[in-house]
């Protein structure tokens, strides 16, 4: 078996919806403000606090799953209503219920339908996709976060017309060393390489797998993290391009990059 195996991650790498969180991020924390009407309470504040508090949610138990919260689709809205109550706790006032289902309708817009995900697919991806099949390369889709928006995604690269190009797909509740040695394991013999936007889960994991890392930065979420990232970053194991259409143009200089699984 020759070529090489690509695992990519859709989004924000394949597809373009990153920046629409940080616009109902933006509008929750208006909201919460225009309510609270607290003058030393900041915008910037209040989404440092949503920020931590989605952030530690993902590892929380859901009691209603008894599983990680991780990407669930609710998660991300019940974010906005935790931190409006973090807030209306802090100046000892009480929620109010118009606001929680406002903040709610807010974070469940972030999901969009399946046409709708058609029109944010990148074109380059679609491009670089083509391309890689034309070389007779074994291309694998895996992406985290909740299925019932992940397979609108799909459908959506389906009617594209680029998923067919594509071995197989996964969806994931997270990504880990376990399964990048899975996948290298089922395809023994080539080239392994995985490429995302998200160092922590794209790359590092794969590294470890024996995949070396194509890291291409999201800077709608990036770009103040840019520095600390590539500090840590195994540069002999993985290179950042700034566009998909960069490993077109290197492809042939990835070649024996890195020894063979």
């Amino acid at each position: 078996m020759a070529g090489k195996v690509w695992i990519f991650d859709l989004d924000d790498t394949g597809m373009d919806t990153g920046f629409l969180y940080l616009e109902k991020i933006e509008k929750a924390c208006i909201l919460i403000k225009n309510t609270l009407k607290s003058k030393p309470l900041t915008l910037g504040c209040i989404e440092q606090e949503q920020k931590n508090i989605d952030s530690s949610l993902r590892r929380k138990i859901n009691k209603s799953t008894g599983k990680r919260w991780c990407y669930a689709m609710e998660r991300f809205p019940i974010s906005l209503i935790m931190t409006y109550h973090f807030f209306c706790k802090e100046l000892k006032v009480k929620p109010i219920k118009s606001v929680e289902k406002e903040l709610y309708k807010l974070g469940m817009e972030v999901y969009l339908t399946v046409e709708e995900y058609r029109k944010h697919m990148k074109p380059e991806f679609k491009k670089l996709v083509k391309f890689l099949h034309s070389q007779n390369d074994c291309l694998i889709l895996l992406t985290k976060g909740d299925k019932r928006i992940q397979n609108r995604k799909i459908k959506a690269m389906e009617k594209e017309g680029i998923l067919k190009y594509f071995c197989s797909w996964y969806v994931v509740d997270d990504k880990n060393i376990a399964i990048f040695h899975r996948l290298a394991r089922t395809h023994s013999g080539r080239n392994p390489y995985s490429i995302g936007n998200e160092y922590r889960s794209d790359i590092e994991p794969a590294i470890k797998a024996g995949f070396f890392g194509i890291y291409i930065p999201y800077l709608v979420w990036d770009k103040g993290n840019l520095k600390n990232v590539e500090k840590k970053r195994d540069k002999k194991k993985s290179r950042r391009y700034w566009n998909l259409m960069d490993i077109r143009k290197n492809y042939k200089n990835l070649n024996g990059s890195h020894p063979r699984i």
